[in-house]
């Protein structure tokens, strides 16, 4: 399903209070408009705790469970991240919404930290290659009760990046997982995003 390109008044000013985009660029930051369709998605769900896997620099940290505690209205979370110094920027941060942290890769993630409303994986599954898909993905439902979402560019105009191990993401390799999507923007541009989620 593809979206329209241009953003909601709802869903925007979830971006304002977040400072996740400048305001300036919002006519290009088709994504936010993905966020209002997931929220109607949702809607009858109790979303109360929330695992965010990849916290990334702490300035963002922040900005993403501000903007998931908006949405969803969740009394708690977790973050993880394979890379240690954003978990100890997580933790040092007076923001309750992001210091609660463990160094934790996704595809050997356990309950030991407790079982999740919504597991939340934002612009992840490009930094796995597909062949670890799988056992990421599974070890994400064991962890989730209710629902998950994944967040990836579509197609080509991240390729570049050596990081992004799986390169040129298409919103059907998703529906083999069980997954649903939306996908919004102009394919293989920079302002262009999958929305995938699995409702358990």
């Amino acid at each position: 399903m593809s979206l329209p390109n241009k953003p909601t008044e709802e869903i925007k000013k979830y971006y304002i209070d977040s400072e996740l985009f400048w305001a300036k660029r919002f006519e290009d930051r088709v994504s936010c408009n993905m966020w209002y369709e997931f929220q109607k998605i949702t809607q009858d769900m109790e979303i109360k705790s929330i695992l965010n896997v990849g916290i990334g620099p702490a300035q963002q940290a922040g900005k993403w469970a501000f903007l998931l505690e908006k949405i969803f209205g969740a009394e708690e979370f977790f973050n993880i991240d394979i890379v240690e110094k954003y978990v100890e920027g997580a933790n040092a941060s007076s923001n309750p919404l992001i210091n609660r942290a463990a160094v934790q890769d996704v595809r050997t993630i356990d309950d030991c930290n407790g079982v999740w409303d919504l597991s939340f994986w934002s612009h992840g599954p490009e930094h796995i290659t597909r062949a670890d898909w799988t056992v990421a993905f599974e070890a994400l439902e064991k962890v989730t009760k209710k629902i998950i979402i994944l967040q990836c560019p579509w197609g080509n105009g991240y390729d570049y990046d050596h990081e992004h191990l799986a390169k040129s993401i298409e919103p059907e390799e998703f529906h083999a997982y069980g997954y649903k999507t939306l996908h919004c923007g102009c394919k293989g541009s920079k302002d262009t995003n999958i929305l995938a989620w699995k409702i358990k």
